[in-house]
């Protein structure tokens, strides 16, 4: 009886030490894996979110779309000097698609977009204006302005 009783736990043993590497293994990838911190979602934002405060995580993209059609002569600008809060990456004309039949799209509206990188800790008050660039002394037609609040990642 004792033998087997010894053979069962020695067979136990042995199971388990074939399983140990493979634990191992598992556990370093966890920590490997855990230690890289994927990226938050892109903040997008349109007109209608002119006027709210979002708070989003540093490194986090900010994609603002606002309806423009530069063929009148007005554009979207930004009015306000970015500090190293936010870090202006792009900005763009998006054309919608042509229609069959028209495909030269001269004059249609479209969709200006700017891309920001919440690249610091801190509160950055954001105001885009629309509105011809000869025509200075002029107050905009449209306003976007929105507060962004950027938070260090949590460690």
């Amino acid at each position: 009886m004792e033998i087997i009783t010894s053979f069962r736990k020695n067979n136990q043993l042995v199971s388990l030490m074939r399983k140990l590497p493979l634990t191992i293994f598992l556990c370093c990838l966890f920590v490997v894996v855990s230690a890289f911190r994927y990226p938050s979602p892109p903040l997008m934002l349109t007109e209608a979110d002119s006027g709210k405060t979002e708070t989003v995580y540093q490194n986090t993209k900010i994609i603002i779309h606002l309806a423009s059609n530069p063929s009148t002569g007005y554009s979207w600008r930004v009015s306000t000097p970015t500090n190293t809060v936010l870090t202006l990456l792009s900005q763009r004309f998006i054309t919608p698609t042509p229609q069959p039949g028209h495909e030269h799209n001269v004059g249609v509206p479209g969709t200006m977009e700017f891309v920001f990188n919440a690249s610091a800790s801190g509160t950055e008050k954001l105001l885009l204006t629309y509105q011809r660039s000869w025509e200075k002394t002029k107050p905009a037609t449209r306003y976007f302005m929105v507060t962004i609040r950027v938070r260090a990642r949590p460690h």
